[in-house]
């Protein structure tokens, strides 16, 4: 991921999003939470859950370090579920401006 974007993460689950009650999509780096985002700032479709962070969100994000990305969902009927914590490395750019 590089820093001042607007990326899109999408996560595909193995039932119908209709079954979902609430959701968090979770960013940290060095096992400290950053942001998380929950069920209104999601798009719940089909079996995929889609997210999007904004430049100011990405620019919060340390270049050089991983960042940890969890999801967690608690089904309709009280079932939680929690995603393996995927790792991905984070890019520098070049200035800290938020592009309007």
């Amino acid at each position: 991921m590089i820093r001042g974007t607007t990326p899109t993460h999408k996560f595909n689950i193995p039932f119908d999003t209709s079954d979902v009650a609430k959701v968090k999509v979770i960013y940290a780096q060095d096992d400290e939470i950053l942001i998380v985002k929950g069920t209104d700032e999601c798009v719940l479709e089909g079996n995929t859950i889609t997210v999007t962070l904004s430049q100011q969100e990405t620019f919060e994000f340390e270049y050089g370090k991983s960042l940890q990305i969890q999801l967690r969902i608690l089904t309709n009927s009280g079932q939680s579920l929690v995603s393996v914590i995927e790792t991905v490395g984070v890019s520098k750019c070049l200035d800290n401006e938020v592009m309007e």
